[in-house]
């Protein structure tokens, strides 16, 4: 609690994390919420230009008429990627035409490629296991049709609020 101690106010983005913190013993004066927020100017679809919404699908090989699904963020247990993979041949048996896209980098990685080929879907999996810039993101989210978030524990997420921004 020496952190705790020794600050003048911590900032958390919401009241769950708030309380969360006080159950482990902070002091509820100095802890403020703030909200995370995206910029709305930045994140419009309709700013997005065809062409290279477009050309994000035909990267990963998925037709204008298939569903694109989306997951931004770190490959870490609390992400719950690998519940996502376990979901999708359920998901594929409803809707076949359906690709899966994974960007991120965390030390899920490897479990993720062995939980996609044990489960016979690796076809309808796209990952890369890198760092996306802002731009990029932003026209992943334009070129998908559902972004996928299935944490396990999340505060309140920034690429949610990116994604509901799109």
């Amino acid at each position: 609690h020496a952190m705790a101690d020794n600050a003048d106010s911590v900032i958390t983005v919401s009241y769950a994390m708030k309380e969360d913190l006080i159950k482990h013993g902070w002091p509820p004066s100095k802890i403020s919420v703030v909200w995370n927020g995206v910029d709305p100017e930045r994140y419009d679809p309709r700013k997005c230009k065809k062409d290279a919404v477009q050309a994000i699908r035909e990267k990963y090989n998925i037709p204008l008429d298939w569903n694109m699904l989306l997951f931004v963020g770190r490959l870490t247990w609390v992400k719950s990627v690998r519940n996502l993979l376990q979901a999708m041949p359920s998901v594929l048996r409803e809707y076949p035409n359906t690709k899966l896209v994974i960007l991120g980098k965390g030390d899920e990685q490897t479990d993720i490629v062995e939980t996609s080929d044990r489960l016979g879907i690796k076809d309808k999996i796209v990952y890369r296991f890198d760092f996306i810039p802002e731009a990029e993101r932003i026209l992943h989210y334009a070129a998908s049709d559902v972004c996928v978030f299935p944490s396990v524990y999340e505060p309140f997420g920034i690429v949610s609020l990116e994604a509901m921004a799109m």
